[in-house]
């Protein structure tokens, strides 16, 4: 096998040219360039959502005001305008669609609510001012978002929506090193990230509590983190299966994390091979479609 390192407008005129069978990602917007091209194109959900992280010893370490967040925001919305479609509201219990430990029912899905939110907001002791922004002990709430590049446009359709509902937003958008200092030093409300659910859920400890810098630090030590310890010790599929439908319903109700957004990742084949996508990833989740039984006969 030969990995060539090339553009995507690239690898598909070389894919129908015959001269490589496989494109690892095609990037949305050449979707349909690269089925005009003849190629056959495979899609599958990422498993790795992108999400706001809470500061949670700050702002949001009381619960109503990150459900009331969540119903303050339409994640349909943001991945209609950020990703044009590449991308699906992710669901809010950790594990995504496509995950065999998947929770199909029974999950709260926190729909855009503008009047559950607002009570919520002041179930928690904000009020809203007569301009309409939200206020905190006497002053406008403004919080501090961080993201990457990466995230940017995302970050900037998210904004848009707090301001919108009343909920002043400070974004900066860091270089790697920038993010992992600002991170580090708790200097953020909220952090907007990419982050893997994908791979066997025994890293779910790990990375909802795990204090690691990519970790999501949830410092809460009740059911939620019961429920984790308990699917990981399982030995039955049986019983852990339904240990973490129970975790993906605390998740949604103590929400650690908001996912907003499920990215969908494309890959491009000629004829000779057909490529596809393990349904958890390999290794510790990485959702790539080449691996060596693709070529395999």
């Amino acid at each position: 096998m030969l990995v060539v390192k090339m553009s995507s407008e690239a690898a598909i005129e070389a894919i129908r040219a015959g001269e490589v069978d496989v494109m690892t990602s095609v990037p949305f917007r050449l979707i349909d360039r690269a089925r005009e091209a003849g190629l056959s194109i495979i899609e599958s959900a990422a498993g790795h959502p992108a999400k706001l992280r809470f500061e949670h010893e700050g702002v949001f370490a009381d619960v109503r005001l990150r459900q009331g967040l969540a119903h303050a925001i339409d994640r349909a919305t943001l991945a209609k305008i950020a990703y044009r479609g590449g991308a699906v509201p992710a669901n809010l219990g950790y594990l995504q669609d496509g995950s065999r430990w998947f929770n199909p029912e029974g999950v709260a899905s926190y729909p855009p609510d503008a009047e559950r939110a607002a009570a919520l907001f002041s179930q928690a002791g904000w009020a809203r001012g007569d301009d309409g922004r939200w206020m905190r002990d006497g002053e406008p709430v403004t919080l501090r978002i961080i993201t990457q590049g990466r995230e940017e446009r995302l970050a900037v359709v998210l904004v848009d929506q707090l301001e919108a509902f009343g909920i002043g937003a400070e974004l900066r958008v860091l270089e790697s090193g920038a993010f992992r200092e600002a991170v580090d030093a708790r200097d953020y409300d909220l952090a907007l990230a990419i982050g893997s659910t994908m791979g066997d859920p025994s890293t779910v400890r790990e990375r909802v509590f795990g204090m690691k810098r990519n970790n999501e630090r949830f410092t809460g030590d009740g059911r939620l983190r019961a429920l984790a310890d308990a699917q990981a010790r399982s030995l039955d599929p049986t019983e852990r299966a339904e240990l973490l439908h129970q975790f993906q319903e605390a998740y949604a109700e103590e929400l650690p994390t908001i996912m907003l957004v499920n990215t969908v990742w494309a890959a491009a084949h000629g004829p000779r091979v057909t490529p596809f996508f393990f349904p958890d990833g390999v290794a510790v989740g990485i959702p790539v479609a080449v691996h060596k039984y693709t070529f395999l006969k």
